[in-house]
């Protein structure tokens, strides 16, 4: 929706829930929850990371580099997430203006994390550029409820994006 509040143009953007993707259908592997899996899509869509394995977690046994990739790039989401988007933004809006930039990157980070169901609901999120070529972040989201006795896992990421 649209509006015009003095000299301001102001955009409202709704999101839904899309039916077809269900939380509890999320996989998971022998070492990583989805939850884990989740946590790592966050990290890629925040951070540009691309490790598929978390820090402090060991090599040993764990599952198929390839399989995990599926997993977190997303099986059933809206979205496939290959690499963070906001490297790719910041080249084309905020060199020029960097207001601009980071207002744009909060809104794709959560439309990013929404679509691609890593969260359902978005905490906190913070974002700092950081001399020319860093953006620092803050992140806490809530994933989907799937069990009515068991409050939803709570992500995390905090880190710095290079976005050369």
């Amino acid at each position: 929706m649209r509006s015009f509040e003095g000299d301001q143009d102001r955009f409202t953007l709704v999101l839904g829930h899309d039916t077809y993707q269900s939380d509890s259908m999320e996989m998971g592997t022998s070492l990583l929850s989805a939850d884990d899996i989740a946590g790592l899509r966050a990290r890629r869509i925040l951070l540009n990371e691309g490790a598929v394995v978390p820090p402090g977690r060991s090599s040993q046994g764990r599952p198929d580099d390839s399989m995990v990739e599926v997993l977190v790039r997303g099986m059933q989401s809206s979205l496939s997430v290959e690499a963070s988007p906001l490297p790719q933004l910041f080249h084309a809006v905020g060199v020029a203006d960097q207001r601009y930039f980071l207002a744009a990157a909060k809104l794709t980070a959560v439309l990013w994390l929404k679509l691609s169901g890593t969260v359902a609901h978005v905490l906190e999120l913070e974002m700092k550029l950081k001399r020319t070529n860093s953006l620092e972040v803050h992140f806490r989201g809530a994933r989907g409820r799937v069990y009515s006795n068991r409050e939803p896992d709570i992500i995390e990421v905090d880190g710095v994006c290079r976005l050369e």
